[in-house]
């Protein structure tokens, strides 16, 4: 029997139903209603019958604008509630074995002292093109110790937060998210040894090497014509070197040739 799945696992009706609803928000037919995380919803984009038992779960691009419902989502390792309307991080409290939080693209313009202080188990949260502009939001990502990715902007710098455009964003970041290995998709260890994004372009080789390739002789014209010189002239010898072979193969054959007809003759007088 064919299932009635998309491809990306979510389920066909549960994709015409978020077209419809978004049809009807764009059109203004619905002013104040909006998507809201329910207990269906979960279980109908996931295909499970018990949201405890939930681990992953995806609601992006339904005009979102809380997130809420979650609750009994004890299990729940990874959350993309992507591309919505959020404007306020919480109500994450009780999903203490998160690890990884995609909010990127809503409506965020803070973070709240307990935004996430009981996610202690995140690893990974993207927060790019959402509209955080202070840099004392991101250190209340403080205590989540076990953090080792944040995007605030991808690395094309499309999506992005206002405050990556502070000065030395990068590196103050970095400083008190000390427990980060990847901020926007860039090593941290790798960028705070060359120094801040806006100066790598500006990173030149070591003046030595520099020197040294460009005089290596290895370039040189003449070196090069005597090269290929050298290179035509041994192809010559190994060619005499071939002739004087096969004349000796030719010869031998020969030889062997006139002692073949003495035995053929020998053989024809005794019979």
């Amino acid at each position: 029997m064919l299932e009635n799945v998309c491809e990306d696992g979510q389920d066909l009706n549960f994709q015409i139903l978020r077209k419809i609803f978004r049809i009807f928000f764009l059109s203004g037919s619905i002013y104040s209603t909006f998507f809201m995380i329910t207990r269906d919803l979960i279980l109908k984009v996931t295909g499970e019958y018990d949201v405890a038992i939930v681990c992953k779960l995806r609601l992006s691009h339904l005009e979102i604008v809380k997130i809420a419902g979650l609750n009994d989502l004890s299990n729940l390792l990874e959350l993309n509630l992507s591309s919505n309307k959020i404007v306020d991080i919480g109500n994450l409290s009780y999903n203490i074995k998160l690890r990884r939080l995609d909010l990127s693209c809503n409506s965020i313009s803070s973070i709240r002292s307990d935004s996430l202080c009981g996610n202690k188990q995140l690893e990974f949260i993207c927060l790019e093109g959402n509209l955080i502009n202070k840099i004392e939001d991101v250190r209340k990502l403080m205590g989540l110790e076990k953090l080792k990715s944040l995007y605030l902007q991808n690395c094309l710098k499309d999506l992005s937060n206002p405050v990556c455009e502070l000065p030395n964003y990068f590196s103050k970041v970095a400083d008190f998210l000390n427990q980060l290995n990847i901020l926007d998709g860039e090593s941290v260890q790798l960028m705070l040894e060359v120094g801040e994004r806006n100066d790598i372009d500006n990173v030149k080789a070591d003046s030595k090497y520099s020197e040294e390739l460009e005089t290596d002789d290895w370039f040189n014209g003449a070196v090069l014509s005597e090269f290929n010189g050298n290179v035509e002239e041994g192809i010559m010898e190994t060619d005499v070197e071939v002739k004087k072979t096969v004349n000796v193969i030719e010869g031998d054959f020969k030889v062997f040739a006139a002692e073949m007809k003495k035995v053929e003759y020998l053989l024809g007088k005794t019979v």
